[in-house]
């Protein structure tokens, strides 16, 4: 869609905010989207993240470790789970 961003849906949630029960989002990590999503936990609803970049699926340097101490201190709850969705890979931050 044209001129249609983040930015742009952030808003629309916001005004809408008293009307929206959980947030359920893709890759907020890996594009840095995490912080627009703090008026979600502000009101106490939950915030559900997926997040597909296989670096967190192979944990190389970490980096998974890395994203789900992030996502627990956000709040978040948080999957890394393989692209194709084959269910062959799944890892939740919260357990």
């Amino acid at each position: 869609m044209d001129g249609w961003n983040g930015e742009r849906w952030l808003d629309i949630s916001n005004r809408r905010l008293s009307h929206i029960m959980i947030l359920v989002s893709m890759n907020n990590v890996i594009y840095s989207e995490c912080d627009n999503l703090s008026p979600f936990i502000d009101k106490n609803k939950p915030v559900f993240n997926a997040e597909y970049d296989q670096k967190y699926v192979d944990n190389n340097n970490s980096e998974r470790d890395n994203l789900c101490a992030d996502a627990k201190s956000l709040s978040f709850q948080t999957l890394v789970l393989l692209r194709d969705l084959d269910d062959s890979f799944r890892y939740d931050c919260n357990n």
